[in-house]
C-alpha cells in the first residue's frame, strides 16, 4: 500500500520517513475502525430502538463502501480482498 501511496503523490521522488510511518498507521486505524463498526451494528441490533438502529446501519454502512472505495483506489484493480 505504500508504494502506489508513494508514486501517486510524489513521482519519482522517495517518500520520508515519517510518511513511511504514518501509513502503517492508518492501516491499522481502519482495521480498528471495521472492528468497532462490527462490535458497534451489533450492540445496536441487541440494544438500540428502531431509529437508532436504521442510524447505526447508515453510519457503519457508509463507513465500510467508504473504506472499499479507498481500497479500490489504493490498489487500482479488483481483487479478493476489495469486497
Amino acid at each position: 500500500m505504500v508504494l502506489p501511496f508513494e508514486r501517486s503523490l510524489f513521482g519519482n521522488e522517495r517518500i520520508n520517513a515519517p510518511i513511511r510511518k504514518f501509513v502503517p498507521l492508518l492501516l491499522h486505524f481502519s482495521t480498528v475502525s471495521w472492528l468497532l463498526g462490527g462490535l458497534t451494528l451489533i450492540a445496536a441490533a441487541n440494544w438500540f430502538e428502531r431509529d437508532a438502529k436504521l442510524a447505526t446501519g447508515r453510519s457503519v454502512g457508509s463507513m465500510y463502501s467508504y473504506g472499499a472505495a479507498a481500497n479500490l483506489w489504493g490498489t487500482r484493480r479488483l481483487y479478493p480482498g476489495w469486497v
